[in-house]
């Protein structure tokens, strides 16, 4: 599944209140990249980048607050180091230092 295709799916069973589901999808399109695939444009990197973001909020959502804080911490050491623009990456620098804080948007 395409990284774009996962962030929907997963935000459209978030709101129906079906966050298992949801993080199952998170999982799968953080899951290895497929032969063929690429993640070495900026797009897809910060795509990864929203899942991991994604993935520690509705973890936090579903009660799993130290497996959030720990997604919430990695996605924010690969935000820093990504090398991405700022402009990008400074919407979900705040979101995963807000998970870090206790609060989550979910």
């Amino acid at each position: 599944m395409h990284l774009q295709q996962c962030l929907v799916k997963a935000t459209l069973l978030a709101s129906r209140g079906r966050l298992d589901e949801a993080i199952d999808t998170v999982r799968q399109g953080l899951g290895p990249v497929p032969p063929g695939g690429s993640q070495d444009g900026v797009r897809d990197r910060l795509q990864r980048l929203e899942l991991e973001v994604l993935l520690a909020d509705l973890l936090g959502a579903s009660g799993r607050t130290e497996e959030s804080a720990a997604v919430a911490r990695q996605a924010l050491d690969q935000l820093l180091a990504s090398g991405l623009d700022a402009d990008l990456t400074h919407p979900l620098l705040e979101l995963a230092n807000g998970i870090l804080d206790g609060r989550s948007s979910a």
